[in-house]
C-alpha cells in the first residue's frame, strides 16, 4: 500500500530500569502482541502468553484503548472528502492498526478460553466490545464507502477489497465458535451486524462492476471469505432470525436488491473460475448455496428469490461449474465432494424440504442440468468417499427419481437433447452410482411411451363413478379446456354438469366439506396439486397398466394372504388384518419410487390385506371410504373385467399421493390398450409406516 508521505522508522527503547511500573506493563504488552502478530500462524504458545498476561493485569482500559480509533465519530465515512489526504490517511492507519491489534487480542483470548482467568476476562472485554460494537460497525462502513470513492477516482492507497477483507476477518473472528461463547451471540443479535453482513455482501468493484471475491489464502483451495461470513452468520439461530427480520420488514426493493446481488454472485462465482482457483469456486458455491437455503426457510424471501428465478440459475450455474471441472480433468475428491454437497443442498433442502411444490419447481431443476451435474459428479466419486449416503449425489437422484415421471420434467429433459439421459457416455464410481442412474433413465424413457407415443390416446378424468362408457374421455391436453373442478374443494373433476349432479347426489355432497377443509389448508402453504399434475398420474399408471402387466386372467388369484400393519416406533403394533372381501379379490399395486426408492411395478396384494393395512386405520376418517367400496362392489359383480390399481407417488418431503382407479379389461382390445380407465380419484395422504408386506402374489 502506498502512502501519500513516509515517516522515519526508530528503534524502539527499552523502559529503564528505573521506569514507571505502567510504562513496563505497557511495553511487555506491546512485545507480546508483536510475537503474537508474527507468530499468527504457528504454535499457540505467543497467543496464550498474551492471554495470561492480559487476564492477569485484569484492567480492560486497554482493550477499551484499542476500540477507540475505531469509533464511529472517527469513522472515514464522516470525514470532508476534501481534507487533506495525509489527514484522512492517518486516521484510516490508526484504526487499521488498532482493529489489527483488536483481532490479535480477541483471538488470543478466544484460543485461550478454556482457562478459567482468561474465560472471566474475556467474558469482561466481550461486555465492553458490546457496549462498543454499534461504533465498530459504524467505522467498518466508513472504510467500505471511503474505500469505494478513491477506488473510483484513481486513488489506490486503500483498496475496496483491502477494506472488505478487514472487515469480513473481524467479522470472522466473532462469527466463529458462537455457540461456545453466548456473549458473542449478543454482538450478532444486533440488528447493525445483520445491516453490515449484507453490505458486505453487496460490495461491488466500481470499475469492473463485479462483487469482490476474497479468498481466504492464496492457494486457490479456500472459499470466498465474505461467503464464509454469510454462511457462518446464517447457521446461528440468533442471527438467522435477525436477519430473516431485517429482511422481512425492509423496503421491497431493498429486499429484491439484496436477493438479486446474492443469485448474480453465484453466476460470478462459476464464470470467473479457471483451473488456478476452481476448488475455490466449488467451496464458495456450497457455501453460498447452503446459506441461500437459510434464507429460504421464510415464505416471503423464497417468493423474493422465485421471482429471480434462483432455481434456475443456480442450477444452471453448478453444470457450468461441474462441466468446466469435469473437462479441465480435475480429480481433486475435495472438490467433488463439494459438488455433490451442493446438489444435495439443492435437491434435498432447497427442492424436497423448503419447496411448497417440488413438482412445479423441479422443471426449472431439469433445465438447468441437475441430472447432469448428479451423472458427472457420479462417475468422480464413489460412496466409500464420504461413507454414507447423505448429503451426496447419489441421495439426491434418490430424491428426484419419484418425480421424473411429471409431464413438464419430461419436456425440460427433452429440451436439453440428449444429455440429461447419457446414463452410458461416463463410467459411474461404484455399482451404486450405475444403478440409481440406470432407474433415472428408466424412468425418463418411459415417459417417451407416456407423453409421445400414447400422446392421442384418450384417458376418462371425470370423477363420476357413472360416466358413460361411450364418451372415451380426453388426449393428452384435451383436458384443459372442458374439465370443470370443483369450486370448494377442488379435489374432483368433471366432464359435464350433469355428471356433477349424479356425482354430487351419490358421493360427493358428503366428500366435499371435509375435503374443503384440506384443500384450504394445502392452499395456504402452496401445495396444493394441480389438475396437470393428477393428470399425469392417471396417465402414466393407464401406460404401466397396459404396457407392463399382463392379460387381466393371468392376474386373478385365489390365494389369501395375512398382510401386517407396523408402526416402526412400536414393533409390537402389527396386527392381523380381518378377511372382509371374497380372497379372489386383488389390487395391483405401483410404487413410483416412494415407499422402495425404485420404480416397482405389477406387484399384485390380495385385496382383504391391502385394504385392511392401507385404509382400514382410515375407516370413519376419510371421505373416500365410501367410493373405495364402491368399487369393490363393482370388482365383486364382474370380476373378470374390473381390475382395480393404486399409485403411490410422492408429492413433497411431508406428503405423497395416491391415485386409485378402476380398470375395465377388453380382452379384444389391442395390443397396449386393453385397460381403460373407468373411473378414479386422487388424495394426499401423509407417508405411509411401514408395511411388512409379503412376497406378492406370484403369477400362476
Amino acid at each position: 500500500m502506498s502512502s501519500p508521505r513516509t515517516g522515519t522508522s526508530g528503534t524502539r527503547r527499552r523502559p529503564a530500569p528505573g521506569a514507571p511500573q505502567a510504562l513496563v506493563v505497557h511495553e511487555h504488552r506491546k512485545k507480546l502482541i508483536e510475537s503474537a502478530r508474527a507468530k499468527r500462524s504457528g504454535t499457540l504458545d505467543e497467543s496464550q502468553a498474551l492471554a495470561e498476561f492480559l487476564s492477569a493485569e485484569g484492567d480492560t482500559i486497554y482493550f477499551q484503548s484499542l476500540l477507540a480509533p475505531i469509533s464511529y465519530s472517527a469513522s472515514p465515512e464522516h470525514l470532508d472528502y476534501e481534507d487533506d489526504l495525509t489527514y484522512q490517511y492517518d486516521r484510516f492507519k490508526a484504526g487499521n492498526r488498532a482493529i489489527q491489534d483488536l483481532m490479535i487480542v480477541l483471538q488470543a483470548l478466544f484460543d485461550g478460553y478454556n482457562i478459567p482467568m482468561v474465560r472471566s476476562f474475556t467474558d469482561d472485554c466481550l461486555r465492553v466490545l458490546i457496549d462498543f460494537w454499534p461504533a465498530i460497525i459504524g467505522w467498518m462502513k466508513g472504510v467500505l464507502f471511503l474505500s469505494a470513492r478513491l477506488l473510483a477516482d484513481g486513488r489506490s492507497w486503500v483498496t475496496t477489497a483491502e477494506g472488505a477483507g478487514l472487515c469480513a476477518v473481524t467479522l470472522m473472528i466473532i462469527l466463529l465458535g458462537a455457540e461456545i461463547y453466548p456473549l458473542k451471540l449478543e454482538l450478532m443479535a444486533m440488528p447493525c451486524t445483520a445491516d453490515f453482513v449484507i453490505l458486505l455482501l453487496c460490495q461491488v468493484h466500481p470499475q469492473t462492476k463485479r462483487h469482490f471475491y476474497l479468498p481466504i489464502s492464496e492457494s486457490g483451495n479456500e472459499a470466498c471469505l465474505i461467503i464464509q461470513v454469510l454462511r457462518l452468520y446464517m447457521e446461528s439461530p440468533v442471527s438467522w432470525h435477525v436477519m430473516h427480520t431485517r429482511l422481512r420488514t425492509a423496503k421491497l426493493s431493498t429486499r429484491r436488491t439484496v436477493v438479486r446481488f446474492i443469485t448474480v454472485r453465484i453466476e460470478e462465482i462459476v464464470s470467473d473460475s479457471d483451473q488456478t482457483n476452481i476448488l475455490s469456486a466449488a467451496k464458495t458455491y456450497m457455501s453460498l448455496t447452503e446459506a441461500t437455503s437459510t434464507f429460504l426457510m421464510d415464505r416471503t424471501l423464497w417468493d423474493a428469490f422465485q421471482k429471480e428465478d434462483f432455481i434456475l440459475r443456480y442450477t444452471s450455474a453448478l453444470y457450468d461449474l461441474t462441466e468446466k471441472a469435469h473437462h479441465l480433468g480435475v480429480t481433486d475428491k475435495f472438490l467433488w465432494a463439494h459438488i455433490s454437497r451442493s446438489i444435495a443442498t439443492l435437491v434435498r433442502v432447497i427442492l424436497q424440504a423448503l419447496s411448497p411444490n417440488p413438482s412445479a419447481d423441479l422443471p426449472k431443476m431439469i433445465e438447468g442440468g441437475i441430472l447432469e451435474c448428479s451423472y458427472i459428479c457420479l462417475s468422480h466419486t464413489t460412496l466409500a468417499l464420504f461413507g454414507v449416503k447423505e448429503s451426496t449425489a447419489y441421495q439426491a437422484l434418490e430424491s428426484l427419481q419419484p418425480y421424473l415421471y411429471l409431464s413438464q420434467v419430461f419436456v425440460s429433459a427433452v429440451a436439453r437433447g440428449q444429455r440429461s439421459l447419457w446414463v452410458d457416455r461416463l463410467e459411474c464410481g461404484d455399482e451404486c452410482g450405475q444403478e440409481i442412474r440406470r432407474n433415472c433413465q428408466e424412468v425418463l424413457s418411459r415417459g417417451r411411451s407416456v407423453y409421445i407415443d400414447r400422446q392421442k390416446c384418450k384417458i376418462n378424468m371425470c370423477n363420476n363413478m357413472k360416466h358413460p362408457r361411450e364418451d372415451e374421455g380426453h388426449d393428452l391436453d384435451g383436458y384443459f379446456s372442458t374439465l370443470k373442478t370443483c369450486q370448494r374443494c377442488h379435489s374432483v373433476t368433471y366432464c359435464s354438469k350433469e355428471c356433477q349432479r349424479e356425482d354430487w347426489l351419490a358421493f360427493h355432497s358428503k366428500e366435499c366439506p371435509v375435503l374443503s377443509l384440506e384443500y384450504y389448508a394445502q392452499k395456504h402453504d402452496k401445495s396444493w396439486p394441480s389438475v396437470r399434475i393428477r393428470r399425469d398420474q392417471l396417465r402414466s399408471l393407464e401406460a404401466g397398466v397396459n404396457l407392463e402387466l399382463p392379460i387381466l386372467p393371468d392376474l386373478t388369484h385365489p390365494a389369501s394372504e395375512t398382510v401386517h400393519h407396523q408402526d416402526p416406533k412400536d414393533p409390537s403394533s402389527a396386527i392381523q388384518s380381518a378377511d372382509d372381501y371374497e380372497a379372489s379379490l386383488f389390487l395391483s399395486q405401483f410404487d413410483y419410487g416412494v415407499t422402495r426408492a425404485i420404480y416397482e411395478v405389477n406387484k399384485t396384494y390380495p385385496l382383504n390385506s391391502y385394504y385392511a393395512t392401507t385404509w382400514g386405520p382410515s375407516q370413519g376418517k376419510s371421505p373416500w371410504i365410501p367410493r373405495i367400496q364402491q368399487y369393490i362392489r363393482d370388482m365383486e359383480a364382474d370380476r373378470d373385467n374390473i381390475l382395480l390399481v393404486e399409485g403411490i407417488f410422492r408429492l413433497d418431503e411431508r406428503k405423497d399421493m395416491a391415485t386409485f382407479i378402476k380398470f375395465r379389461y377388453d380382452h379384444r382390445g389391442p395390443e397396449g390398450g386393453r385397460y381403460t380407465v373407468v373411473s378414479s380419484f386422487a388424495h394426499t395422504t401423509k407417508p405411509k409406516p411401514g408395511l411388512l408386506w409379503p412376497d406378492p402374489v406370484q403369477k400362476s
